[in-house]
């Protein structure tokens, strides 16, 4: 259906709530494809909300993947300060889980 001419804002929400469903499935390959496709999607004109969402799905799937890189831990509380600067605090625990299984 977004192939075929959705609005903008239905492209957006698609791949973040997609993201949503593939982390609470604990598939980090799906959210990967996600945030790709959220990225691509906005890559002619960034966006900070999707800036956010992507680079908040790129490190929770690197926590799902158990790939403790270094730097994950300063990007999810940039991530974290982020989302609770724009008032996302739905979206605040699974960063929050993330940062303790960091620790």
């Amino acid at each position: 259906m977004l192939a075929r001419g959705a609005v903008g804002h239905n492209h957006l929400w698609y791949h973040r709530d997609a993201i949503e469903v593939f982390l609470s499935a604990r598939d980090a390959r799906g959210m990967i494809v996600h945030v790709e496709a959220l990225e691509a999607y906005a890559r002619a004109e960034p966006l900070p909300w999707s800036t956010l969402f992507a680079a908040r799905g790129r490190c929770l799937a690197a926590v799902v993947q158990g790939e403790f890189r270094d730097g994950l831990f300063e990007d999810l509380k940039r991530v974290r300060a982020e989302l609770l600067s724009a008032g996302f605090r739905p979206f605040l625990a699974e960063v929050d889980d993330a940062l303790t299984a960091c620790r």
